[in-house]
């Protein structure tokens, strides 16, 4: 698994090479074959587990051959898009830049990533991934990025953590309703302050549209006409059930938090705060 994902994130790394050389970013020209081709790179992936993942991959490439160097530049979540859009507008873009999914079509309408159809076509990509993610990579039948990873959600729980509240270790909670009960055991304050929290749903990559989402069944925000429909029922009630955590940890500990982990450099679970 570890070798077919270093081999996916670099064939995406050579297949927008190529597009960029082809047809702008940093290279207005094709390279010779004696010419050694420097290949910006720009992740958000910061966190003390990702970050020397990805380098190292980055590592590996690079000395197994002397043709392309890789990059790479780390930028903050928060960042990455702005600074992207900015190096956009001057001409100086990097030439390839893992960025939002969700986001393909509005980028490909902007003209602010490069059609790599025919590449894909070439190499039979669209043949080895499934057909719901490579869908959401096109634009008007065309192809502007790669997915190459995805996600399979997990509970992950501190077993010392369990202990120390009393919990059993090995009893994890099966229900939303045991999740509420034991996160509210996990919470440990000094004073007023809170120095672990148990668990926080805006916490762990898990965005509030995403609660709404799988709340509803998978059922998006648009129906088939093109109407809104943020307002249902079951994306409410998601709604009101992260408000409940918000209020019951409060607003203020819950900024304070978040500004200790930052960029998720120091990640909450890893370091033993949620």
């Amino acid at each position: 698994m570890k070798k077919q994902g270093r081999k996916i994130i670099l064939f995406l790394i050579l297949v927008l090479f190529v597009t960029s050389c082809s047809m702008g970013g940093n290279n207005n020209k094709e390279p010779d074959d004696n010419e050694e081709v420097v290949l910006e790179f720009w992740t958000f992936w910061g966190s003390e587990t990702r970050r020397p993942i990805i380098e190292k991959i980055i590592d590996d490439y690079n000395e197994s051959q002397d043709k392309v160097t890789v990059n790479h530049t780390f930028l903050p979540w928060g960042d990455v898009w702005t600074k992207n859009l900015a190096a956009i507008a001057a001409g100086n873009a990097p030439d390839v830049i893992v960025n939002d999914i969700n986001t393909v079509a509005n980028r490909a309408e902007n003209g602010q990533v490069e059609d790599i159809t025919d590449f894909v076509k070439e190499d039979k990509i669209e043949n080895n991934l499934f057909p719901e993610l490579f869908n959401t990579v096109k634009y008007e039948d065309k192809v502007y990025a790669l997915p190459f990873v995805t996600d399979t959600r997990i509970l992950f729980y501190n077993k010392r953590m369990f202990k120390e509240a009393g919990l059993d270790p090995e009893k994890p909670p099966t229900t939303w309703k045991e999740l509420e009960e034991y996160a509210e055991k996990l919470d440990k304050k000094d004073g007023d302050r809170y120095t672990e929290v148990g668990f926080y749903p805006l916490w762990g990559s898990f965005g509030a549209d995403s609660w709404m989402l799988n709340a509803d069944d998978g059922v998006g925000y648009y129906d088939e006409d093109n109407k809104p429909q943020l307002n249902t029922e079951n994306k409410i009630e998601a709604m009101k059930w992260l408000q409940d955590f918000r209020e019951r940890i409060g607003g203020d500990a819950v900024n304070m938090f978040e500004a200790d982990f930052g960029s998720q450099q120091a990640n909450p679970f890893i370091s033993e705060k949620v």
